[in-house]
């Protein structure tokens, strides 16, 4: 998957690139943001991996109410921060307290 997505990023940048100037604006300027995201998404794989379910269906649905109504990031954003806190914890070893 990781691999598809570096392929997928140069092939957009290429394209943006040889295209500038030639085609439709939006179309190349398209191609080289798509790209550069692809890219920031092919270098961040591994650590996107391991994001909690619940965050990233959180954040995807911020992402959203923010595009769509752009004067809500000042209650998105801290609305996130508060559930970051409130986040379900799974249960693990506690540490033996020091002597």
């Amino acid at each position: 998957m990781r691999t598809l997505l570096g392929i997928i990023a140069l092939i957009l940048l290429v394209i943006g690139i040889a295209t500038k100037g030639q085609a439709d604006e939006a179309f190349w300027g398209g191609c080289i943001r798509m790209g550069v995201m692809l890219g920031i998404w092919w270098f961040a794989y591994p650590q996107v991996q391991h994001v909690p379910r619940w965050l990233a269906v959180t954040g995807g649905i911020t992402i959203l109410v923010v595009a769509l109504r752009p004067k809500l990031v000042f209650y998105a954003i801290p609305i996130l921060i508060v559930l970051w806190f409130l986040r379900p914890r799974t249960p693990g070893r506690r540490r033996a307290p020091a002597d």
